[in-house]
């Protein structure tokens, strides 16, 4: 067992909440930290089924790397879905945390994660941003070993970030060298990855004029999606965990799957 507390002390020492965007809500959604916990799970959004689940098997630690909500949230209507996850939160003693853009900025980030996933054979890496510090940063650059076409960087990547479909942008015949590489919410950060001399961004949520703009730059991407740019990034933090509290189990909800759904 370990003070839910000093279990969330490791994860802020590794990535402080001082790195936290200004929008961001990262931290301590609700709950007891005093208390004593030997059961965590782990999961990508603090979803009812999330804590259904850890009801039922007794586990009173929930992180997540996305937060309850991103802005305020009053009043709390416990008739509300919102509401409602809260509610279940409070009366069963479960204690929900969220590590959400400091795990995005704080290397090994996010995006770490997504680009041992996809396991492409490279010669450097730097961040597509950088903070002042230097293990500070969001999204990965890398330059390949060996160009590689797009068509199979294409294939590659969504056979092994397990995705069902893909989105791409720019001409499949085309020759890849400098791959970046942003999880989550990457589309604000097109033209830094374009200035950087990127020919191709993977990322997740990419809209029209997102995909529009790209096109001119002449800037190959992928929308990974939102979801399977970061599903692979929780056994970070469940490594993490484990080597500071080997006696506590620590797993990770397997049942989240990707909200949006492809008609065919």
């Amino acid at each position: 067992m370990a003070i839910i507390k000093d279990i969330l002390n490791v994860l802020e020492n590794n990535y402080p909440l001082k790195y936290s965007e200004k929008w961001d809500k990262s931290g301590l959604q609700v709950g007891d930290t005093t208390v004593n916990t030997s059961k965590i799970i782990l999961a990508l959004d603090p979803l009812e089924e999330v804590v259904n689940y850890a009801i039922k098997n007794k586990i009173n630690l929930i992180i997540t790397h996305h937060p309850l909500a991103l802005k305020a949230i009053f009043p709390i209507d416990t008739q509300t879905y919102l509401g409602r996850v809260i509610k279940k939160a409070i009366l069963n003693n479960i204690t929900i945390y969220s590590a959400h853009t400091n795990f995005d900025s704080v290397e090994p980030t996010v995006s770490d994660a997504l680009l041992d996933k996809l396991d492409f054979k490279y010669e450097s890496k730097s961040f597509i941003k950088n903070n002042t510090e230097n293990n500070v940063g969001f999204g990965r650059i890398i330059k390949l070993n060996k160009k590689m076409a797009y068509s199979d960087i294409l294939n590659a990547v969504k056979e092994k970030s397990l995705a069902k479909y893909l989105r791409f942008v720019g001409d499949i015949d085309k020759v890849i060298e400098v791959i970046a590489i942003m999880g989550g919410s990457g589309a604000s950060f097109i033209e830094d990855v374009y200035q950087k001399g990127a020919d191709l961004y993977i990322t997740g949520d990419i809209k029209y004029h997102d995909a529009r703009l790209a096109e001119q730059l002449g800037l190959s991407v992928i929308d990974l999606g939102h979801f399977n740019s970061e599903r692979h990034s929780l056994i970070i933090l469940k490594k993490l965990l484990e080597f500071n509290f080997k006696e506590i189990f620590i797993d990770i909800f397997n049942k989240e799957d990707n909200p949006f759904i492809l008609w065919r």
